[in-house]
C-alpha cells in the first residue's frame, strides 16, 4: 500500500521538477530513503504522516530545485525546447513528404494496359467431333 501511495505522491513531485532525469532519479532515491528511515523509526505511521514528514509535493520539489544549480535548470529547459522543436520539425517533414507523395500520385497519368483479344469461331463446340464423323 505504501508503494502505491508513494508512487502517486512522487508523480506529483516529479511534475514540478524542472531538471534532468539523472537529477530526478537521484532525488527519488533520496526521498525514498528518507521515507523508509521515517517508517523504520515509526513503523505504525500512516502514509499521511510520511507525507507530512516529507512535505507537500510542491514544497519538496521547490526545496530540491533550490539545491540544483541554475545552469543545470537552464540547460534542461534549453534541451527540452530543442527537443520540442525537433519533434515538431520531424512531424512537419513527414507531413510534407506524405503530402508530396499523394500529390505526385494524383498528377501521375494512370497506367493503361492494352489487351488484344482474338475470338476464333469454330462453330458449335457443344457437339463433340465424333458426331461430325458419323454424318
Amino acid at each position: 500500500m505504501f508503494r502505491k501511495e508513494f508512487k502517486r505522491y512522487w508523480k506529483e513531485v516529479e511534475r514540478r521538477l524542472a531538471c534532468s532525469r539523472a537529477f530526478r532519479k537521484k532525488f527519488y532515491r533520496q526521498t525514498m530513503k528518507a521515507a523508509s528511515q521515517f517508517l523504520g523509526e515509526q513503523p505504525e505511521a500512516s502514509f499521511e504522516q510520511v507525507k507530512e514528514y516529507l512535505g507537500s509535493p510542491q514544497d519538496l520539489a521547490q526545496n530540491y530545485l533550490e539545491t540544483v544549480s541554475i545552469s543545470e535548470i537552464q540547460q534542461y529547459q534549453k534541451n527540452r525546447k530543442i527537443g520540442k522543436l525537433l519533434l515538431i520539425s520531424f512531424t512537419a517533414l513527414i507531413v510534407i513528404v506524405i503530402g508530396c507523395g499523394i500529390y505526385y500520385q494524383s498528377k501521375r497519368p494512370a497506367e493503361l494496359i492494352y489487351v488484344d483479344t482474338v475470338i476464333i469461331d469454330e462453330g458449335d463446340i457443344s457437339v463433340p467431333e465424333s458426331s461430325f464423323a458419323e454424318e
